[in-house]
């Protein structure tokens, strides 16, 4: 009984092992297949997308998109309570318009001009000494030092508003660049920190596929051409791509380089994020 169980149990062994290696060598066929011949696979994605969060803490005050929406760059898609801020600005802009301190200023420098000259004049009719026309003097530049910094005080109020300025304008969420809302993350009236996302916006007039090649195909594609691309679920069809980049470097470790292909999709028809698979055939 030993005996027989221990042949039993080697002809399992043997069977799991031939099993194994059959499964291994098919495997690789199928892997051998799928990077020689003739399909090679990728994701198609958007050319740019971004999650916009809160430039700054505050309160969502607008939301002025909704999902689905087409935008363009720049447009204003949301709004952070900026009524502070704009008083703030309004403040700061008085300063940096008002030319109140320069021209008293000098009004003080052309009155201690006035004194200087009148003492200098005494001075030769001999009524009047050197420390008193030493003295008018010194007024005259003290008070023209006084409109320099009058003048000085008056650019900094101009750098001050500029920076208020630019407070004021991370209140305001735009679209860095064209494409449509994707989805939004906050609702109006929510707390917001920096670390809040508010909406997510893709451009999908252009999509595109990384998809990494054995290292046999490297030179045999050439940038800028047009090459077949078989799309799986939901569009399940052949699409053109344009082979944008052929990266320089090949993984030493896949044996593979990387190759961007872009689709055309202007009438923003496909969705995003399908697989394609590269129909390649000698």
């Amino acid at each position: 009984m030993h005996g027989a169980g221990l042949m039993r149990l080697t002809a399992v062994t043997m069977t799991l092992c031939l099993t194994a290696v059959a499964a291994a060598v098919h495997g690789q066929d199928s892997v051998t297949d799928d990077m020689a011949g003739h399909r090679l696979r990728g994701l198609a994605l958007p050319v740019k997308q971004v999650v916009l969060n809160a430039p700054m803490a505050g309160i969502l005050a607008e939301l002025l998109v909704e999902e689905g929406d087409d935008v363009a760059v720049d447009q204003l898609l949301a709004r952070i309570d900026d009524r502070i801020q704009l008083a703030e600005v309004e403040a700061r802009r008085l300063q940096a318009e008002s030319q109140t301190e320069i021209r008293h200023a000098e009004l003080a420098l052309e009155e201690a001009q006035i004194m200087l000259d009148n003492i200098e004049t005494i001075q030769k009719q001999g009524a009047a000494s050197d420390w008193e026309v030493r003295r008018a003097r010194l007024q005259r530049d003290q008070a023209d030092a006084a409109v320099d910094a009058a003048k000085e005080q008056h650019v900094l109020a101009q750098v001050v508003l500029q920076r208020e300025q630019e407070r004021l304008a991370l209140h305001h969420i735009k679209a860095p660049f064209a494409g449509r809302i994707i989805r939004t993350q906050a609702e109006v009236g929510v707390s917001l920190t920096t670390d809040s996302p508010i909406l997510s916006l893709s451009a999908l007039e252009t999509l595109e596929a990384q998809i990494f090649l054995p290292v046999d195909l490297y030179g045999k594609l050439a940038q800028g051409q047009a090459y077949e691309l078989d799309a799986g679920k939901p569009v399940n069809r052949v699409l053109t791509g344009s082979l944008k980049n052929i990266d320089s470097i090949v993984d030493p470790a896949s044996q593979t380089f990387r190759c961007v292909f872009t689709i055309d999709n202007a009438d923003k028809a496909l969705p995003a994020g399908f697989a394609v698979r590269l129909v390649w055939a000698e």
